[in-house]
C-alpha cells in the first residue's frame, strides 16, 4: 500500500492518519519557516548586559589577595570589596574560592551563603576572605573566581597567597664560649 496525503491508514484508529494531510501541510510549513536554527543553539553571548539602559562595570579594591607573616593555627582575614562603577545595575552572580588544596582560605558564613548580589551604580559589597595557615605549613595560594554582568570580567579568577611568619632570631643556645642563649644584638 502506497501512503499519500489525505489517505487514511488503515493500521491506525478512526480519523487519524499517521501523516500531515494536505489542508495541514501550510501550517506546518509556516511554522518550519518561522523557527530559525539559531533559537535553538547556545552561544556565549551574554543576556543580561542591557544595552539601552548602560553596560554595569565591576571595580576592585585589590588585583590580589596576600596574607603574609601569619602564625600557625591563627585566622586572618582580608576585605575585598566589589563596586559597581557603570551604568547599570552590577549583577554579581558568584563569587567563590578554587584551587585551595590545602583548605587554608574560606569565604566569611555571611558571604558563603548566598554570594550573589545585584549592586546599583556608585554602590558596594563587601567580601571577607579567612586565611589559616596549620602547623608545619609554609604557604598556600588559591584563586577567587568572580563571575559578573561586566563584558570586561564576566567570569574571571583573582589570586590570593598566604605566607608563614618567618622567625629571623637566633635564640639557640649554642654553648660556645661567649652564648648568652639570647637573640643576635639582644641584651
Amino acid at each position: 500500500m502506497t501512503a499519500r496525503w489525505g489517505s487514511p491508514n488503515r493500521n491506525t484508529a478512526p480519523g487519524y492518519h499517521g501523516y500531515a494531510s494536505a489542508p495541514e501541510m501550510p501550517v506546518l510549513i509556516a511554522l518550519m519557516l518561522a523557527c530559525d536554527p539559531g533559537e535553538t543553539t547556545f552561544s556565549n553571548i551574554n543576556s543580561d548586559v542591557d544595552e539601552a539602559s548602560g553596560v554595569a562595570a565591576l571595580t576592585l579594591s585589590a588585583d590580589e589577595l596576600v596574607f603574609t607573616d601569619l602564625q600557625p593555627d591563627l585566622a586572618y582575614s582580608i576585605t575585598l570589596t566589589l563596586g559597581s562603577a557603570g551604568e547599570s545595575n552590577l549583577l554579581i552572580y558568584d563569587v567563590l574560592i578554587v584551587e585551595d588544596d590545602q583548605a587554608v582560605f574560606y569565604l566569611s558564613a555571611a558571604n558563603s551563603e548566598d554570594p550573589s548580589d545585584e549592586l546599583a551604580p556608585g554602590t558596594d559589597a563587601d567580601y571577607v576572605f579567612t586565611a589559616n595557615l596549620p602547623e608545619g605549613v609554609d604557604s598556600a595560594t588559591a584563586r577567587v573566581r568572580i563571575k559578573t554582568n561586566d563584558p570586561d570580567w564576566l567570569d574571571f579568577y583573582l589570586p590570593m597567597s598566604a605566607s608563614a611568619l618567618v622567625d629571623t632570631s637566633d635564640t639557640a643556645d649554642t654553648g660556645a664560649k661567649g652564648d648568652t642563649g639570647k637573640a643576635a644584638g639582644g641584651q
